[in-house]
């Protein structure tokens, strides 16, 4: 048989055709068939004599009745054989009878299908002969538990989209035998890098906007009404903005990607800001209509109890979190924009550095005045600075939902909030520390980093540090505002790229530099940058610049520091290497329409760098399958996955017509409201039910299946292993 199936394998790439035995012709077809005889003997072939078969007669009568006188050929609707002359009458002919088969085939380019044919010779309801030939045609390998190819093995040479197909961001490769995967296989995890965009954006507190700046290109791209005196800005996990407002409690989320925005007026053009031929920037909406710019996606007061925000943070899992000038704290989903309770930040637990500097549960409880500064760690720790007591700093569990409670530092100095790699919150100094706080959650101690009293700041200068314990104060004091030190700062963010920490001196123009030495605090160097200066002696203000306010503090992608206050109506680009202003931008570029009134209020992340110092939270897997054939939908998802403690998985799929584009609303949500169907925490593969949404896939011609990983803990992450579809036939859907 292997002799005619490469025969037939030859015959296939020379003539691209699919072959079949004969019917009934006369001819020798080469195929075997089982011969139903009393005796169960098989023929050989079509011009062998069968052999004498042996019975019970006597010798006497096999001498008289078993000799051959002549043979013939003898022929049926089968076929044709030999038949003898015994005894002066024609029998045992050996063409094929009622009820033999023999081997048959399809074949074509997918594959050789065997099969069998049955001889007919006396069912009259069926044309006599051979039947058809019961082999499948051979079909492209799919994912459904079946050899559609005949060749053996089921499912065999498929692309696992998972391992073979485009990686996202925020999603990296995974080796089979990496140490940190437990699967022993291929697959997609979390990437240890997060996702930065090439945008800061301005809060224009005077004009109730905020603007969006291309930090590549140096070039104002959008700007947008966003309520009553903006200043608390937050980037999410997808690179979208967040903006709070200090006089009306208003949030606003505005969309990077206007390729992603609502057509909300369905005239097939998004309505947005732009830049318009001579270069001015076009604000879409107003106080009058929010959404008059369809890139605004979300804008409301979330609680009108407390009609003023002074702290935005995005989660570990996502979700965004409000932090109320004079109140407690209430999470916003980024998607639904479903708001989570209010929590209250009263009658906490209190914490107190002992004499060694470590943080001591008390039996006492203190309630928070209110936020001002609020950022949330890689393990869902939101830190929350005072409104009230600048020294005390808030700890709220968004996984387990409870407070951890208040660490009271001896001094009243918190303003600007930062987290590191480490999950260190880092705080600027204002208004009673000359220079940075640090509070370090797994020695529970705090330390204040200050300005060395009597050193005289200047562009590209440095000093030691002096080391306060307990987060006390300390540093020079600012005459003309008793309690200010002249070295204190209000905005903090923390390199990606080194771990230094960056923080504005507000009081003086000048951006610091802390190279942390982790071996000895006390060792740390301070390194400054004239942000706001001259270069050369007296240092004066550059031309322009009205006073030498600076608030915030970030980076960018490529590595660059980016700052902006309330001193002049500029964004300034520091280079981390020469610590002087950029090359490229030597005296900073305006944002907005300049002048007094287009200063920018900004102290928290503007530029989405924070989540660069932690691992990716989240990560997500996308990929387009074609349908399997004209008449098949999807019936399961099959999911092989590693999902511990501390992270989640989901997958969900909608429809699509030819050219991709969703002929409906992603699957589970659209049917019961769920986001994704749940991947169960362990390891293994995960059967995904899909016959209850039958009615969602008649008429598509594609579907997309998403996969959404995120993690709670940096040094924990999921891994998809392998994911496809198993189809069914449906006949509902052939004419689609």
């Amino acid at each position: 048989m292997k002799a005619i199936i490469s025969f037939f394998l030859v015959i296939i790439m020379m003539a691209s055709c699919s072959s079949k035995p004969s019917k009934f012709d006369g001819n020798d077809d080469d195929f075997n068939w089982t011969e139903k005889s009393d005796n169960g003997g098989l023929p050989g072939n079509d011009n062998d004599v069968p052999e004498n078969n042996e019975n019970e007669n006597t010798d006497e009568e096999n001498d008289e009745n078993d000799i051959v006188e002549e043979t013939r050929e003898c022929t049926n609707e089968c076929g044709f054989g030999i038949e003898e002359l015994i005894g002066g009458e024609w029998k045992n002919c050996s063409a094929p009878e009622h009820g033999d088969t023999r081997e048959c085939f399809n074949a074509n380019e997918y594959g050789i299908c065997e099969g069998t044919e049955t001889c007919n010779l006396e069912d009259e309801e069926d044309e006599f002969g051979w039947t058809e030939c019961d082999a499948k045609t051979p079909e492209p390998e799919i994912y459904d538990g079946i050899d559609n190819n005949c060749s053996g093995e089921i499912d065999d040479g498929l692309v696992n989209p998972v391992t073979d197909g485009e990686v996202e961001e925020g999603l990296v490769f995974i080796d089979a035998d990496d140490p940190d995967n437990p699967t022993d296989k291929d697959g997609l995890s979390l990437s240890t890098v997060s996702r930065t965009l090439p945008y800061l954006w301005a809060a224009n507190e005077q004009q109730g906007s905020v603007s969006k700046f291309n930090t590549q290109t140096h070039k104002e791209e959008g700007r947008y009404w966003v309520g009553t005196n903006p200043s608390r800005t937050a980037v999410d996990l997808d690179g979208n903005m967040w903006v709070g407002g200090r006089d009306d409690g208003r949030v606003t989320k505005i969309l990077w990607d206007t390729t992603k925005c609502p057509d909300r007026n369905e005239n097939g053009i998004i309505e947005t800001s732009y830049v318009d031929e001579i270069e001015n920037v076009v604000q879409k909406n107003s106080a009058a209509d929010p959404f008059a710019d369809e890139c605004v996606v979300y804008s409301a007061v979330t609680n009108p109890s407390y009609p003023s925000i002074r702290g935005m943070a995005v989660g570990s899992d996502g979700r965004v979190w409000i932090g109320y000038s004079y109140g407690g704290i209430q999470s916003i989903d980024p998607d639904t924009f479903e708001l989570g309770p209010y929590i209250p930040a009263t009658n906490l637990p209190l914490w107190k550095p002992d004499t060694d500097n470590v943080f001591q549960l008390t039996a006492e409880t203190v309630s928070m005045s209110g936020v001002y500064g609020l950022i949330s760690d890689s393990n869902g720790i939101l830190y929350i600075v005072d409104i009230g007591n600048r020294g005390n700093l808030g700890a709220y569990d968004s996984v387990n939902e409870q407070w951890i409670g208040v660490y009271q530092r001896d001094g009243n100095c918190g303003y600007g909030i930062a987290v590191d790699g480490k999950n260190r919150i880092w705080m600027g100094g204002w208004p009673d520390c000359g220079g940075v706080i640090l509070f370090n959650p797994e020695t529970m101690k705090s330390h204040t980093f200050v300005v060395p009293p009597g050193t005289v700041l200047t562009p590209k200068g440095e000093s030691g540090v002096t080391l306060i314990e307990r987060g006390a104060p300390g540093g020079d004091p600012y005459d003309p505002q008793p309690g200010w030190r002249l070295t204190s700062t209000t905005g903090v963010t923390v390199d990606p790229a080194t771990g230094n920490v960056w923080t504005s001196f507000f009081i003086l123009g000048y951006t610091g530099k802390l190279i942390v030495n982790e071996e000895d605090f006390s060792s740390s160097k301070w390194e400054f940058i004239g942000t706001m200066r001259k270069s050369a002696p007296p240092y004066d203000l550059l031309d322009g610049v009205w006073n030498n306010d600076l608030r915030g503090v970030g980076f960018d992608p490529y590595g660059y520091a980016w700052t902006l206050g309330l001193g002049s109506d500029r964004v300034f680009k520091l280079d981390p290497a020469t610590n002087e202003r950029s090359t490229d931008l030597p005296v900073g570029v305006m944002v907005g329409e300049g002048g007094v009134t287009w200063t920018h209020y900004t102290y928290s992340d503007f530029t989405g760098s924070t989540a660069f110092n932690f691992t990716a939270p989240r990560g997500i897997w996308r990929h387009i399958f074609d349908k399997a054939s004209d008449c098949s939908i999807p019936s399961r998802i099959d999911v092989t996955a590693y999902v511990p403690e501390k992270t989640y998985m989901g997958v969900r799929i909608r429809p699509l017509d030819l050219d991709s584009n969703p002929i409906d609303g992603w699957l589970p949500e659209i049917e019961n409201g769920d986001d994704y169907f749940d991947v169960p925490q362990g390891m293994g593969e995960t059967l995904i039910e899909l016959d209850d949404y039958r009615s969602y896939f008649l008429t598509a011609q594609k579907f997309e299946v998403e996969v959404f990983m995120s993690t709670t803990d940096k040094n924990i992450r999921p891994i998809l292993n392998a994911l496809n579809i198993m189809w069914k036939y449906d006949k509902d859907s052939c004419a689609q």
